[in-house]
């Protein structure tokens, strides 16, 4: 069923199609739908390390053991769902 939807996405590709070695065709909406989910899985993913970066650092100088590191981690959760809701948004708007 996988394959049938991946053929079709190929057969229905626009004339403005990218050709990539070991690949028959790759249109150009298939690309674009790459990219933007792998943007959204590393703004995702780097919004939510750096909240626990910053939470096991603050737990550390003020000895506040796993508090910090769960309120950052949840701020990072957040602003990851912000960005990406802006990305979305800036994608749609277009």
């Amino acid at each position: 069923m996988e394959h049938q939807k991946r053929r079709s996405l190929i057969q229905k590709a626009d004339p403005k199609q990218l050709k990539a070695p070991g690949f028959k065709v790759i249109s150009r909406e298939l690309s674009d739908t790459f990219g933007l989910t792998s943007q959204l899985g590393v703004s995702m993913f780097v919004c939510i390390f750096l909240g626990l970066l910053v939470g096991k650092s603050l737990d550390q100088k003020l000895n506040t053991s796993p508090l910090m590191l769960i309120l950052c981690m949840l701020l990072g959760a957040g602003a990851a769902f912000k960005t990406i809701y802006d990305i979305l948004i800036k994608k749609w708007m277009k």
